[in-house]
């Protein structure tokens, strides 16, 4: 288990996007994603309490008569902390949280977040929720709590796109796509 091996690892990295000349070179894309990993380690030494995590799957099945096609439509994983209100990590995450949500509607810049914590692992989502608010039990505790989603429409999959041609590809390369 990983857990037993390192520290869970919340990554955030912050991307311009810049609009390039490429037309000598067909395979690139024209526009370049420049971006800077800002590793945040959820270690006990931060004052930290791990209060679990909570893993989503939703996938969308459809039967073609005797064909089944699957897609994935998002993974969604919540995770929930505790920590002390003047904690180094209080005074990270918000500040890089709230940069996120400069990014969002951003033409120039973007933000993914990843997210490593034993068996829970997500790699380039987004931060769909985030909360942050006073411990019901003790005033100088915070409890935080925050949504991370990744979904194959953002990747470049047309999830919406389920159509009989796609059964037809499945049936002629012999297997049924999960």
């Amino acid at each position: 288990m990983l857990s037993n091996v390192a520290p869970p690892l919340l990554i955030f990295n912050f991307s311009k996007m810049f609009g390039a000349d490429l037309s000598w070179a067909s395979f690139l894309s024209e526009t370049i994603k420049i971006g800077v990993p800002v590793p945040v380690p959820l270690s006990k030494s931060f004052g930290l309490v791990d209060k679990g995590d909570k893993n989503t799957f939703s996938i969308r099945t459809e039967n073609f008569g005797d064909k089944i096609l699957q897609r994935g439509m998002d993974h969604e994983v919540t995770a929930t902390y505790t920590c002390r209100k003047d904690s180094s990590f209080a005074q990270i995450v918000l500040p890089l949280v709230q940069k996120c949500f400069e990014f969002m509607n951003s033409p120039d810049f973007e933000y993914d977040v990843s997210y490593i914590n034993g068996e829970t692992l997500v790699f380039n989502g987004k931060i769909s929720d985030y909360q942050s608010f006073p411990n019901a039990e003790n005033n100088n505790l915070l409890d935080i709590t925050f949504t991370i989603t990744t979904n194959p429409a953002s990747l470049g999959f047309d999830t919406s796109k389920n159509e009989a041609t796609d059964v037809k590809m499945m049936s002629d390369a012999g297997k049924v796509i999960l």
